[in-house]
């Protein structure tokens, strides 16, 4: 995972505010998906206090001897 680079913010008043689509839109797909992607981790470790991860499921068989 790709974090993003937080040291390129910039202060602005909401008077001098850039529109989002139009700085969003320069973004490379790659950039956009990692800022996705860090927004949705937030979200979910805000919302559920835990990191996001896959489920594991587990199987039990038994093995026929040889």
């Amino acid at each position: 995972m790709v974090r993003l680079d937080k040291t390129q913010g910039r202060r602005t008043t909401l008077h001098n505010k850039e529109n989002d689509f139009a700085y969003w839109s320069r973004q490379s797909y790659e950039k956009r998906l990692d800022a996705l992607d860090y927004l949705r981790d937030q979200y979910i470790r805000f919302k559920y206090d835990k990191r996001p991860g896959l489920q594991r499921v587990y199987t039990v068989t038994e093995r026929k001897p040889r």
